[in-house]
């Protein structure tokens, strides 16, 4: 039985991301991994998923962009069964920042999927923490500005 709650938890994983240190965000990925298994007896909520997508975006090691994504998928799938686990705007746009700054040939491409899956999560919810703001246009552009594709201006438009 873990004698931390969840808040330690986000206190610590929020600190790994803000360390700079990369040899952090291993072990924050195994207390993610700990946390979902139920061996530290915690239930995981939104914040949870989005501190780890911050840790691994922040740190932009090669292919973090796909394993944030990955954790994306993974709170989608949760959240079917835990009330506690909703992405919201600032979770996506962790990951579609992500792909801005990965550098991967298809980052725009998967940077507009995730930006019409959030206008779509809002459609259907109507929850003002699933709206697209600002920075879910302005990250989308950037993906599409940071990629060599030879329709990123008129996409970007």
């Amino acid at each position: 039985m873990s004698t931390c709650d969840l808040t330690t938890y986000h206190i610590l994983l929020t600190s790994f991301a803000k360390s700079g240190r990369r040899n952090l965000v291993a072990k924050a990925e195994q207390i993610f991994d700990r946390i979902l298994s139920g061996d530290l007896e915690i239930i995981p909520n939104t914040i949870t998923f989005t501190i780890i997508m911050e840790v691994l975006a922040k740190h932009g090691a090669k292919g973090s962009a796909s394993k944030v994504h990955d954790i994306l998928n993974r709170m989608l799938n949760y959240s079917k069964s835990n009330d506690d686990v909703k992405p919201n705007t600032f979770t996506f746009n962790v990951a579609i920042d992500a792909y801005s700054k990965s550098g991967k040939r298809d980052a725009s491409n998967i940077a507009e999927e995730l930006l019409l899956q959030l206008e779509k999560l809002y459609e259907e919810q109507r929850d003002e923490h699933s709206k697209p703001n600002v920075v879910s246009y302005t990250s989308t552009l950037d993906a599409i500005a940071n990629t060599a594709a030879k329709d990123s201006i008129e996409r970007a438009q």
